[in-house]
């Protein structure tokens, strides 16, 4: 106490186990007490630590644990698939790893097959780009591969395999030619595709058309939206228009040689 007559309570963090004008004793080190404390075993290790009543207290928490309370049990183990940093104090301190999403100390699902996540935290899993899918808990974006009968075009996208090829396997291969004499559809995924031109019912219609186009914005978008516009013209499928050849022959002019 201060003064001859009046007593002032320990701090927190302190305790004094006698009567007396003795000083409280601080409390061992990752250790904290209640004001007024009265024994050692009052100093109960902070958030973070864990150990026995009045010390020692091990720690930091490793990662991967929290400790949210001043108290002398261990660390808590964060929920499945997720982690948290060195010392964490709070469930909340846990956030979901790659490839799985959820609240920040919640569950952490799986990401769904065709879709992923390269970040840990609560974001939601990122959906792969059209005509690819993923497995479960996937974490890049290569982790998305093109199905069958789709290869890896520009960036990212998985486009149809051209008229006359085909693939059989996911993933970013190469279509392959169909072999002398037959053809395919586009985006035809077997080899057994590949059928020899029949003769009784089948025309073919060679044109070549000159568009005020550049390479640059001929993009796949534009070129299905000509092949569908051909199409309608000649009444045919647009799966029966493809192209042979095309060319840049200026700056901004297109020559385009197609088929139906």
């Amino acid at each position: 106490g201060d003064g001859q007559n009046s007593c002032l309570p320990c701090d927190e963090g302190t305790y004094k186990s006698t009567t007396g004008r003795a000083s409280c004793d601080k409390c061992p080190t990752s250790t904290t007490s209640p004001s007024a404390s009265v024994r050692l075993t009052d100093c109960l290790c902070n958030e973070g630590f864990s150990g026995d009543k009045g010390g020692p207290c091990s720690g930091p928490c490793i990662a991967g644990t929290y400790k949210h309370k001043p108290d002398s049990v261990l660390c808590i183990t964060c929920p499945a698939n997720s982690d948290s940093q060195v010392s964490s104090k709070s469930s909340s301190d846990c956030i979901c790893n790659a490839g799985y999403t959820g609240a920040n100390g919640g569950t952490c699902s799986e990401c769904a097959a065709a879709t992923y996540k390269s970040t840990s935290g609560s974001k939601s899993c990122n959906t792969c780009p059209a005509n690819a899918a993923s497995a479960q808990a996937s974490t890049e974006p290569t982790d998305c591969v093109c199905y069958k009968g789709f290869t890896r075009g520009i960036g990212v996208s998985c486009v149809a395999c051209v008229h006359g090829t085909f693939k059989s396997s996911t993933g970013p291969a190469d279509c392959t030619p169909c072999p002398p004499g037959s053809t395919s559809r586009a985006g035809s995924a077997l080899v057994t595709d590949c059928l020899a031109p029949t003769t009784s019912a089948t025309h073919l219609v060679k044109m070549v058309v000159t568009i005020q186009m550049s390479m640059a914005e001929f993009t796949n978008e534009n070129q299905a939206a000509f092949k569908e516009a051909i199409a309608a013209a000649a009444g045919v499928a647009p799966d029966d228009v493809f192209f042979d050849k095309i060319e840049e022959i200026s700056t901004s002019l297109r020559r385009v040689t197609k088929s139906i």
